[in-house]
Parts: structure tokens; C-alpha cells; sequence
């Protein structure tokens, strides 16, 4: 039983100088940092062996106070990256008649990139009076949309966003590709107010009538939204590691589809399982793990 206490003791010591030292985000030579905001592989700045391959390239944007990550592949501004397949991106607000607006940003295109809109964490947002707000395809035709109705005020009902001069939908899946139309549905109405409509997340932190209350009085022109995220490469083999190399050691793949995989941290290890240097262990789980044993 000493002899065990002993050899716990131990264990502790050493775990936790194996803890002190924090596992890199980004492969070695390559910058972590763009800001504040933490660049993590498979996505990299600078030279292309920081990153996977070009669908991952960021550059940082260092012309202002604050430097602002992009993602050079689909020109969407960086706000977080997760390691668990989700990346949170500004997502821009497409309006019609509004004070100090340019009106329509262009298609949002993410063909063939291993990137999509997430349908579980998104919603789509329209607001202004006699709105008709569609999503549309590549082909043109519509794949969602709502309506908002007039009340005689401007502003949204502290109630929500449920169709009184603001409404919201699901997004389909995957979500790749879309264009904003926004139309009137009442010949009887002004159909020259503003009207604006946008794609973004569906949170507690970003509640729909605090964003649409934003976008009447404060313009803004992007609002977080999230995309999912996947490795597009061979399909791996869970019970072979030498037959996949995109994860790094003491980590494991996971099919999504045919042709997606991800890469998670085995039990009692914890950072970044897509490269080599990238995983550490996780002192606490794994002294668990051998007392338990023991």
C-alpha cells in the first residue's frame, strides 16, 4: 500500500511537469497568433506548411489597431476557431434601402471547400416592413425564407423575432452556397423601406432580437455566424493507425462521411490531435485512469 502511495506520488510529480508545458497550437516554426485570437493547425498563417492545404491558409490582417484573421479561401473574417469542427466567422448582412448602406455584399460560396454553414447552429434572420426574405440556390431558386409583417413601429418586440417586423427560419444542410433576395409581399405597403436579412448563429449570446435591434440602429455590417468544418481526405481506419497519417500521436480519426474525417484526442490526452506535437497529456485524467488501474 506505501509502495502504492508511493508510486501515485510520483506520477503526480511527473504529470505535472509534463502539464506545465502547454501543447503547441501551431506546427513548430509557424506563428500561433493573429491578435489575441489563437490560429490553430489544421488552419496556419505564413508559409504553407503551417497550414493543411490551401482551404486553411489565414491571413492576418495587421492594418489596423486590432489584427483580424481571414480565411484567405472564402474571404470570411476569423472570430474563433474550435479544434471540435466548428469555426465561428462574420457573416455579412445583405439589405435593401437602409441609411448608410451599400445594399447587396454578393453570393456567400463555399463550393467544394471542406467548410458549410451549420443548420444546427444557425438560423436565418429578415427584418423591416413587408419583408420577404429568401435564400436562394446557385440556380436561383429558393431553398428557405421568411416573412416579417408591418405593426406600424420600426422597432422589434422585446417578445422575439416571430414575424411581426422581424422573422427567422432554419438554414438547410449542408448549406454551401446562398444569394439573399428581399422583395415585398403587399402591393398596399411602402415597399421602399429597409429591408435586411441575414444568415447567423441562433444563441443565447446572440439572440435574434438583440441582433435585429443592432442592424435598425447601429448598421452593423457582419454578425457571427458558424461553420462546420471537416478534413477532407482519405478514409481513415480507427483500428490502424499506420494506415492514417493526417492525425498525430495519441490520437484517433473518425469518419463523418465517405469523404470527411476528424481527428479527436485519445482518453487522458488533451490539445491538438491533427499534427505530430500537437497532443499532451491530460495529468489528471490519466492518474485516474492508472489509480483505478492500480
Amino acid at each position: 500500500m506505501v509502495f502504492q502511495l508511493m508510486a501515485h506520488a510520483i506520477i503526480i510529480l511527473w504529470l505535472n511537469k509534463a502539464l506545465a508545458l502547454a501543447a503547441p497550437q501551431a506546427k513548430p516554426n509557424c506563428s500561433e497568433k493573429c491578435g489575441s485570437l489563437v490560429i490553430p493547425y489544421p488552419f496556419g498563417m505564413g508559409s504553407p506548411h503551417c497550414y493543411m492545404n490551401e482551404w486553411f491558409a489565414v491571413t492576418c490582417n495587421s492594418s489596423s489597431d486590432h489584427p483580424k484573421p481571414f480565411i484567405r479561401s472564402i474571404g470570411l473574417e476569423v472570430l474563433n476557431i474550435s479544434l471540435e469542427g466548428t469555426v465561428h466567422v462574420n457573416s455579412p448582412v445583405f439589405s435593401s434601402n437602409c441609411h448608410n448602406r451599400t445594399g447587396q455584399v454578393g453570393v456567400i460560396n463555399l463550393t467544394d471547400s471542406p467548410f458549410s454553414f451549420s443548420y444546427r447552429q444557425n438560423n436565418f434572420f429578415a427584418g423591416g416592413c413587408d419583408n420577404l426574405a429568401l435564400l436562394l440556390a446557385e440556380n436561383q431558386t429558393s431553398i428557405g425564407g421568411c416573412m416579417s409583417i408591418c405593426n406600424g413601429n420600426e422597432g422589434i418586440d422585446d417578445g422575439g423575432c416571430y414575424g411581426v417586423n422581424c422573422c427567422q427560419t432554419t438554414i438547410p444542410s449542408p448549406l454551401k452556397f446562398f444569394n439573399v433576395s428581399l422583395g415585398s409581399f403587399n402591393s398596399e405597403t411602402d415597399g421602399g423601406k429597409c429591408k435586411y436579412a441575414f444568415l447567423a448563429e441562433d444563441s443565447s449570446d446572440t439572440d435574434a432580437t438583440l441582433a435585429v435591434q443592432a442592424m435598425e440602429y447601429k448598421y452593423p455590417l457582419h454578425l457571427s455566424a458558424v461553420l462546420d468544418w471537416v478534413i477532407d481526405t482519405k478514409t481513415c481506419d480507427a483500428s490502424d493507425y499506420s494506415r492514417f497519417s493526417t492525425c498525430g500521436p495519441n490520437a484517433y480519426c473518425s469518419n463523418l462521411t465517405s469523404t470527411t474525417t476528424q481527428c479527436f484526442c485519445d482518453v487522458g490526452y488533451k490539445g491538438n490531435p491533427n499534427f505530430s506535437k500537437g497532443v499532451q497529456i491530460n495529468a489528471w485524467t490519466r492518474l485516474t485512469i492508472l489509480t483505478a488501474a492500480g
